[in-house]
């Protein structure tokens, strides 16, 4: 053969080896690259999908579980009691003023009626967020709200608010006597924010309906309901609500479009969304079938609403008649950021094979120099594909080397091309079996099928629902492998949320299980800390309750008491106590080995964490949890208990609720016994009644005689007692005036009467100075006879005018003693107030409630020698008998003089209260007095709504 000469570099052999080294070096790798791109691909699409999907649920959830609660809250303040009453009172106080709704919200009563419940009202709207509270009677007038005060007054059907979703759901609540939710809306006053307004209907004691109670909330409440729970949640997803609006053909905002929760740069009610998966909610809002629609709708990619591309996903809720959707997205670009940094590995990869490809052809070029026309023709058939090639041909030296290499690179080359078919089949089963210790591209081989057979059994384990299994990374550049393993971390953090999540869930709904059916109060208590200490591993448990400001042993579990163990306690007494005052969670540790036992059949032993959880509902403490253990709850545990309390003060509050219930029907059953008794003895008195009838009409003949002249007599009456009542009139102002008149030079007689009596310029002697004082003390006699017959005429014409006004007995009792104590000393007699059960504060007129009470106590000061005088205030003993007819035992209390002192005779108790009359006469002249002081006390009385007794 003639030898083969290379005219240049790049020409001929050496580019033949150039391009094969190339494309059998690259073509595996490229195969292998492009499989694993676009399973990863598949792979982080699944996983982006569901991760929208895990949040969408989630935020789904804890939407409607924020809705529940405030519908709950919505139905408390409806059925509230003192809410009902305080409607009915702006009611009845509208009417019976006769002014114009606009004026009376303005007038002096409509504010005294207002500060009962305002500080009430405010309290709850601050502790619960919300913006407003309002009170609508069933005509739509806005009788009662808190903030806004430019609506107060106004009408809801017929007003400025006429045309928007508050008064449209007000409405519907009126129509149908079931809560609503109005939806948000641009709210027009005062600062035009956006809100929206939970109704309910108002129903009195005899189950009609009276009016509306609205709560208020803004968008920015939503919004915090949206974006509050973001444990394990990529910052990438953007999640956002939108509804549908009348006035749009496509769905508008509900909530920003950011994660940043607080932001307020658009409009939400006007900025429309039009996206595909707006258009895909769109479609199933305006069909049929939205009640059974609430699956989250298959992830699609679509531009988003920023026009980026996104990958998004769907799911539709559902607040009472409204339905909102609500969307998370997550940038196309973040979701499939790790496949970009793959396409960038395998593109440095490719370049660096090539690079040592090309330097190995060009060394392998330089070193064979003038080839012979065999190994010409053999690459020449190897450069068309042919690599079934074999030089057989004897050579020496430098060729013998020459074709002994060249054969052993097309045998290296045929086995690496079986290796890459069969990759490039999915068979990572076979072995490269490597030439040398120096094989290098061997050994990358083998380790390139190693790598792909340990992804491919971890992502088979993954498909197979097990994230437990990592890669080892091959070196600190290995991104595949870091990514693979940051996918399988992302994995195992969203699937032990959503087992604490379900956790949770689960323990909450057990919770709720158990305040099915009619149970007592101690029966509940009993399920549920039966099931919290088993729920969450206590060894031992106790559930108390709060009554009336003393916290008592409900329930327990695996609990014994021992010798020092008190079953009720006050507040702040102990642990439990100090737990219930502070309204917070306890927590003690190391335990001392005598405090408390957790026995079992095998042994005993002291808990290691003791933790007290107070129950509270509208800022009160009604029940308390204690529970023991071996170790400390973890967060998942106390959120257990947070979210579950709110549950467990309503169970308790309507157990309590039954309890009353059944201790009125059976008092209303004694009751229905009591009066089928009377029945009979009615009977019997009917059948005597019968007899005295036909003994009655005979009289009534002759009482038909006499109506003639009794209607004479009758009418000679009545013009006689005008004349009296005018006489009286004319007396009582005659009185009054002179009474006036009297006063004035009285006063001056007193001042310069005890001018004189107190000599200071020595000019008097001592019988001029006692001369100035019975001056002084006859004519201050003659001031309290004026003051008296100026009181009894105003009473007699009607002129006392009462100032009704809170009262705090505590400030009245302290002055009565400063006032009362010298006087009983200077007597050598005890003065003493008992004022144990005395209420903390009363409604009255102070100024005439004090005359009366110390026109007793001067009384009983007055004619008491010896022993004591006592002033009790108190409740009204039951068996006293009440004339006045708005007065009963339950709701009055009473004020009590007591004293030692010469007493009054039985037959002289309704006298004494006569004007100018005394229970002795000659009892005047010893101890003085006019003997108008009880007549003016017995009217005062009437006139602030009580009546006055007299016992012995």
């Amino acid at each position: 053969m003639k030898p083969f000469k290379i005219k240049t570099l790049f020409s001929g052999l050496s580019r033949q080896i150039l391009l094969w080294l190339l494309l059998i070096s690259l073509l595996p790798f490229s195969l292998v690259g492009t499989l694993a791109y676009f399973s990863a691909k598949d792979n982080l699409l699944n996983h982006a999908y569901q991760s929208l999907a895990n949040n969408i649920e989630e935020k789904a959830a804890f939407i409607e579980n924020w809705f529940h609660y405030r519908f709950i809250d919505l139905k408390l303040q409806a059925t509230n009691s003192q809410n009902i009453l305080f409607l009915e009172t702006f009611q009845n106080a509208h009417k019976e003023s006769n002014l114009p709704l606009n004026e009376f919200v303005k007038s002096y009563q409509w504010n005294l009626i207002s500060e009962e419940r305002n500080h009430d009202l405010s309290t709850f709207i601050g502790l619960y967020g919300y913006y407003d509270i309002f009170l609508i009677d069933l005509a739509g007038d806005i009788l009662f709200t808190l903030t806004h005060k430019k609506e107060l007054g106004t009408n809801l059907f017929t007003g400025p608010l006429a045309k928007t979703a508050f008064s449209s759901a007000a409405k519907k609540t009126l129509r149908t006597g079931k809560p609503n939710f109005s939806d948000l809306m641009n709210y027009a006053s005062p600062y035009n924010e956006i809100s929206g307004f939970f109704i309910s209907i108002m129903l009195n004691s005899n189950g009609d309906k009276i009016g509306l109670l609205a709560i208020q909330v803004n968008n920015e409440q939503i919004e915090y309901a949206l974006h509050k729970h973001r444990s394990g949640e990529s910052r990438d997803i953007q999640s956002y609500i939108i509804g549908q609006t009348e006035n749009t053909t496509l769905p508008t905002l509900r909530t920003a479009l950011t994660n940043n929760f607080a932001s307020n740069a658009a409009n939400y009610l006007t900025q429309q969304i039009d996206t595909e998966q707006s258009h895909l909610w769109l479609k199933i809002h305006n069909s049929n079938t939205i009640k059974n629609t609430m699956m989250i709708e298959k992830g699609h990619i679509y531009i988003g609403p920023n026009g980026t591309s996104v990958l998004g996903a769907h799911r539709n809720i559902s607040i009472g008649n409204i339905h909102w959707g609500i969307v998370a997205e997550v940038a196309e670009a973040s979701a499939l950021a790790p496949i970009k940094e793959l396409t960038q590995i395998a593109v440095v990869s490719i370049l660096i094979i090539s690079v040592a490809v090309l330097a190995l052809a060009i060394l392998l070029t330089r070193l064979i120099v003038n080839p012979i026309s065999a190994i010409s023709t053999a690459l020449t058939k190897v450069s068309k594909g042919d690599i079934q090639q074999w030089i057989e041909i004897e050579a020496k030296y430098e060729l013998e080397s020459l074709i002994l290499g060249f054969n052993q690179m097309i045998g290296t080359i045929n086995d690496v091309a079986d290796q890459a078919d069969a990759i490039a089949l999915g068979d990572y089963s076979a072995d490269i079996k490597l030439k040398s210790d120096k094989d290098k591209l061997g050994i990358a081989l083998q380790g390139m099928i190693r790598n792909l057979r340990n992804f491919s059994l971890a992502a088979e384990q993954v498909a197979n629902g097990d994230t437990s299994l990592t890669v080892a990374e091959q070196s600190s550049n290995d991104l595949l492998a870091k990514s693979f393993n940051a996918m399988i971390l992302s994995l195992q953090q969203a699937e032990k949320t959503s087992q604490t999540l379900h956790w949770l869930q689960t323990g909450n709904d057990q919770i709720k299980d158990k305040f099915q059916g009619i149970q007592t109060l101690e029966e509940l208590a009993n399920k549920v800390i039966r099931f919290l200490c088993s729920y969450m591993d206590a060894q031992i448990g106790i559930f108390y309750m709060v009554d009336a400001e003393r916290i008592k042993l409900a329930g327990s579990y695996a609990f014994k008491a021992n010798q020092t163990f008190s079953q009720e306690f006050g507040l702040g007494d102990g642990l439990v106590g100090q737990a219930a005052l502070e309204q917070k969670r306890l927590t003690l540790t190391d335990i001392p080995d005598d405090y408390l036992i957790i026995q079992s059949g095998l042994g005993e032993t002291p808990p290691k964490v003791i933790t007290i959880h107070p129950i509270i509902w509208n800022g009160e403490v009604i029940a308390l949890l204690e529970f023991g253990t071996f170790k400390p709850f973890s967060e998942t545990h106390e959120s257990l208990i947070e979210t579950a309390a709110p549950s467990i003060a309503v169970a308790i509050l309507t157990a309590l609720e039954r309890d009353k219930s059944q201790e009125l029907l059976e008092q209303t059953q004694s009751q229905a016994k009591e009066l089928q008794a009377h029945e009979e003895e009615l009977q019997s008195h009917y059948e005597l009644l019968e007899k005295q009838a036909q003994k009655l009409k005979l009289s009534e003949q002759r009482l038909l005689n006499n109506q003639n002249q009794l209607e004479a007599n009758n009418r000679e009456l009545e013009q006689k007692a005008d004349e009296l009542a005018q006489s009286s009139k004319y007396k009582s102002e005659f009185l009054a005036n002179m009474s006036h008149e009297l006063r004035t030079p009285l006063n001056s007689m007193l001042v310069l009467s005890k001018m004189l009596a107190n000599n200071k310029e020595g000019h008097l002697t001592e019988r001029e100075i006692e001369f100035s004082n019975t001056i002084y003390e006859s004519g201050n006699d003659l001031l309290i006879l004026i003051n008296d017959i100026l009181d009894l005429s105003k009473i007699e014409s009607g002129k006392m005018e009462l100032h009704i006004e809170r009262l705090y007995l505590s400030d009245f009792i302290a002055s009565l003693n400063t006032k009362f104590q010298p006087l009983a000393a200077n007597k050598g007699i005890n003065f003493r107030i008992d004022d144990a059960q005395a209420p903390k504060q009363c409604h009255t007129d102070q100024q005439k409630l004090g005359q009366i009470i110390k026109n007793l106590l001067s009384n009983a000061i007055k004619f008491t020698t010896q022993g004591e005088v006592v002033l009790k205030i108190g409740p009204v003993d039951c068996n006293t008998q009440l004339h006045h007819p708005n007065l009963t035992p339950k709701t009055s209390f009473a004020i009590a003089v007591v004293d030692s002192g010469i007493g009054i005779p039985a037959d002289k108790y309704n006298a004494i209260f006569e004007a100018f009359q005394q229970a002795d006469g000659t009892t005047s002249r010893q101890y003085g007095g006019t003997g108008l002081g009880l007549s003016i006390s017995r009217e005062l009385t009437k006139i602030i709504g009580g009546e006055i007794q007299v016992k012995r």
